[in-house]
């Protein structure tokens, strides 16, 4: 009897010890549940040219990225985050020559696509919170392999990203090799009347441009419909700041004044930017897309007032049709104006994706004239939201494959108001809207958009496929461009494939 009671009370002992196991784990488990907050429970990572939703098929925790000298190379990074109110972002290892940002991704114009400094700290707005890590390689930093460690930390947890950086013995030039020239509104940079603030913000524009491999401008519409008032400085171009301004030497383009000025104004400015030794990139666009004899004949009489005050200078002149609207005859235009020096600038649209009239186009030139390109209003491959992201990368393949040696783009701030931010929804979605007014996003400087973030690397692409071309021939790099890109519509639509594209280039420049 005293055996079997003994027997009962060990089993008794042994189940009440399981009961409080139990007990303990589920009150673990609910606590867990109840603490689960600040946990970072995945990390993806997707290259710049992957659409921000696809993230969900790159779990990783690790990048490695090759770079030339003076380049910059971007990935995607999300992370999933548990009830997470604030995420601190810190560099735990890093080379001081290899510049580091953070952008968080946000939605714009109901597009994912506003990339906002992240300065330490950053909220989630959902359970997925998305990342664009930016690194640019110092022009001093010698080549070689370098490892970086971030880390994305909550109050509970630290997730960390390894990061490979490989430099090559490869250096991209200060100024870009192909003239981009992208425009800024004035009336859509600040509110404010104070002359020297609506200065301090052109100049944060400006730099944000030159950033991107682009000489900005300023750009105001006037009357009749397609007179613009144009300039290459955030001061007033009569402000003695103004000349050394414009000798900053990532320009590759200047725009000069026109409409305001007199003859003899002219002359002394044109004749003031040639002894700066400036006058050979220097440009004045002062006549947007003529499109009537009427339109013309005010373009010509422009031209030979620009003329006579600077025999050299050039005039670029933007235009889509022929002489009249309802023609596509282009090369008219060449053959009005054979006779001085001018930028024709075609649009892309009006070339009709047919590489034999941009040859004939690059035939239509005479000495101290050039030919450029441009997109607008909707056109494909182009700025708009309807272009896949390698379509926006492969707009400079295209000069390069096609040889025109300059680019424009008329605005990247077409907004109706800022502060707060209004969009021009007369526009086709996403045209003339590259750069965003940071107030808009909490930043107190302007935000880029990735489709100019894109756009860079096609740029730094541009600088690779020239150097490419000057060491192995033009076919030799015709035939390495041909694996992404083969005509206007017919590019690549694998990411990875560019991704090779790129590293061939580095790998066969630096041997």
């Amino acid at each position: 009897m005293i055996l079997i009671m003994n027997t009962i009370q060990k089993n008794w002992k042994l189940l009440s010890l399981a009961l409080m196991l139990l007990c303990t784990a589920a009150c673990n488990n609910e606590s867990t549940n109840i603490k689960g907050e600040g946990i970072i429970k995945n990390s993806w990572i997707t290259t710049s040219l992957d659409f921000p939703t696809s993230y969900k098929y790159f779990s990783s925790d690790s990048k490695n990225l090759v770079l030339a000298k003076g380049e910059f190379e971007s990935f995607q990074l999300a992370l999933e985050v548990d009830s997470v109110s604030e995420v601190t972002v810190k560099r735990e290892e890093g080379s001081s020559l290899l510049n580091l940002e953070c952008f968080k991704l946000v939605v714009a114009d109901n597009i994912e696509g506003a990339l906002v400094p992240v300065n330490g700290k950053v909220k989630p707005e959902s359970d997925i919170l998305k990342l664009w890590i930016t690194y640019e390689a110092d022009r001093e930093i010698a080549a070689g392999i370098y490892t970086e460690k971030l880390s994305f930390s909550t109050s509970r947890m630290t997730q960390t990203i390894d990061v490979t950086v490989e430099v090559k013995d490869i250096t991209l030039p200060v100024k870009p090799s192909i003239p981009i020239t992208f425009g800024i509104y004035q009336k859509a940079i600040s509110n404010s009347e104070d002359p020297e603030v609506q200065i301090a913000k052109r100049k944060e524009y400006f730099e944000l441009l030159f950033d991107h491999k682009i000489s900005p401008y300023l750009v105001t519409w006037g009357a009749p419909n397609f007179h613009l008032y144009t300039q290459s400085s955030p001061y007033d171009w009569d402000d003695p700041r103004t000349a050394d301004y414009i000798q900053d030497p990532r320009f590759a383009a200047l725009a000069l004044p026109y409409w305001d000025k007199t003859d003899e104004e002219l002359t002394e400015l044109y004749g003031a930017v040639e002894s700066a030794g400036l006058l050979d990139k220097s440009y004045v666009y002062f006549y947007d897309e003529p499109r009537s004899l009427e339109d013309h004949d005010k373009v010509l009489e422009g031209v030979q007032r620009i003329n006579a005050a600077s025999p050299s200078l050039q005039v670029n002149l933007p235009f889509f049709c022929g002489l009249t609207s309802s023609s596509d005859n282009i090369f008219a235009v060449f053959e009005r104006y054979k006779d001085y020096p001018m930028l024709f600038n075609t649009s892309n649209w009006a070339l009709q994706n047919n590489e034999v009239r941009s040859e004939k186009c690059a035939n239509s030139i005479v000495d101290g004239q050039e030919w450029w390109t441009y997109v607008c209003c909707g056109q494909t491959p182009g700025f708009t939201h309807t272009t896949a992201p390698v379509g926006t990368r492969s707009m400079l393949w295209r000069s390069w494959k096609e040889g025109s040696t300059g680019f424009l783009y008329w605005a990247v701030n077409d907004y109706l108001g800022v502060d707060p931010l209004v969009m021009n929804h007369n526009l086709k979605h996403g045209d003339g809207s590259l750069v965003y007014p940071g107030s808009e996003y909490g930043s107190d400087k302007p935000v880029a958009s990735i489709r100019l973030e894109r756009f860079r690397d096609g740029a730094e692409d541009y600088e690779l496929l020239l150097m490419h071309e000057q060491r192995f021939g033009r076919e030799a790099t015709e035939a390495l461009l041909n694996r992404v890109y083969q005509a206007p519509q017919l590019q690549t639509a694998d990411v990875q494939e560019v991704e090779n594209f790129r590293l061939e280039l580095l790998n066969s420049l630096a041997e």
